[in-house]
């Protein structure tokens, strides 16, 4: 959980990386940019949290090969 903690800049893409992650809270920091396509590949993700910051674009979704946010896509806030 990484919330207000006064980031700034993009989200780096090489965060598909960290293929084991299954929550991610990044929200209320200062991020800007596109959401990076690499959040759709982590496929162990339930919980992600990107709202008060100034991110653009759309959510990048998996797959039909890679579960993971087509369902959060639909339950979780943004």
């Amino acid at each position: 959980m990484l919330v207000s903690c006064s980031f700034s800049g993009t989200i780096p893409s090489e965060i598909v990386k960290l293929t084991r992650l299954t929550f991610l809270a990044l929200n209320s920091n200062q991020f800007i940019g596109n959401i990076p396509a690499s959040l759709g590949c982590l496929f162990k993700l339930s919980w992600l949290d990107l709202a008060d910051n100034q991110l653009s674009g759309s959510l990048p979704v998996s797959n039909g090969s890679v579960p993971g946010l087509d369902q959060l896509v639909n339950t979780q806030h943004f």
